[in-house]
């Protein structure tokens, strides 16, 4: 997304994935977490719809400065 974020992929169904689900509390498909560097979940993007670009970019911002 940029230089301060690494985008992951999972297939929470399976393999690694299956892992960083219940790690993470996954229970709905598609999870976007915003999640720092000690895996703390800082933000839940899909608590009430999946976002848009829009919503992305302002996280990015919103993240990128701190």
């Amino acid at each position: 997304m940029n230089e301060v974020f690494i985008n992951l992929k999972y297939d929470a169904e399976i393999d690694e994935g299956m892992k960083v689900a219940k790690r993470f509390k996954v229970d709905s498909y598609p999870t976007i977490l915003i999640i720092d560097a000690n895996e703390n979940v800082l933000e839940d993007l899909t608590e009430t719809r999946i976002p848009q670009r829009d919503d992305m970019i302002a996280v990015s911002k919103k993240y990128s400065s701190k």
